[in-house]
C-alpha cells in the first residue's frame, strides 16, 4: 500500500463522518448512483481513518473480496445491496491507487467548492431524476424521495463549512 494521506484541514473530522455516512445512507436508499457523485463526495471527505484503512492490509482484502464477489456473481446482484458493493469497490480503489497529488488537492479549497456544487447539482435534479428508488410501492418511493431529498440537504449543509459558511456549528 501507498503512504496514508494527511489528515485534512479544511474539513473536520466528524463533518467527514457525517458525510460519508449520509451519501451512504442516499446510496442505500435508492440502490444506485448513476453520475457517481455520491460517490465523489464521499472520496473528497473521506476522515483519516477511513482512507488509512483502506490503504492497510484488511481495506485491500475487503476491496478485492468485494471486487472477486461482483466478478464472479455480478449477474445475480441487483439493486440496493448490489449498489453499495459497488461504491464500496469503487472507494476502495480510487483511495487506493490515488496519487499524493489527490490527497493534497483534496484538502484545498477548490475541493471544497467542487463538493458544494455536487451537493447543489444533485438537489436540483433530485426530482427530475426519479430518485425515488427502483422498487416498491407508491408510499414507499414517497418516503424514500423525501428521506434522500433530506439527506441530499444534509449533505449540502456539511459541505458549507469547507468553503467557510457556518464553521462554528460542526
Amino acid at each position: 500500500g501507498g503512504r496514508p494521506p494527511p489528515p485534512m484541514v479544511i474539513v473536520p473530522p466528524t463533518v467527514a463522518f457525517m458525510t460519508c455516512i449520509l451519501a451512504v445512507l442516499v446510496v442505500a436508499l435508492l440502490g444506485r448512483d448513476e453520475h457517481g457523485m455520491l460517490l465523489a463526495q464521499i472520496a473528497l471527505n473521506a476522515p483519516y481513518a477511513v482512507t488509512t484503512w483502506w490503504l492497510g492490509e484488511t481495506g485491500h482484502f475487503v476491496c478485492f473480496g468485494i471486487l472477486a464477489m461482483r466478478t464472479f456473481f455480478g449477474a445475480h446482484l441487483s439493486g440496493r445491496f448490489d449498489a453499495l458493493l459497488n461504491c464500496f469497490a469503487t472507494l476502495g480503489l480510487l483511495i487506493i491507487t490515488a496519487p499524493n497529488q489527490a490527497w493534497v488537492w483534496r484538502d484545498t479549497v477548490y475541493a471544497a467548492w467542487l463538493n458544494v456544487a455536487i451537493c447543489v447539482y444533485r438537489l436540483a435534479t433530485h426530482a427530475s431524476s426519479g430518485d425515488g428508488g427502483e422498487t416498491g410501492s407508491r408510499s414507499s418511493k414517497a418516503f424514500i424521495f423525501f428521506t434522500a431529498f433530506v439527506a441530499k440537504i444534509g449533505l449540502l449543509v456539511l459541505a458549507l463549512p469547507g468553503i467557510g459558511l457556518f464553521n462554528g456549528f460542526f
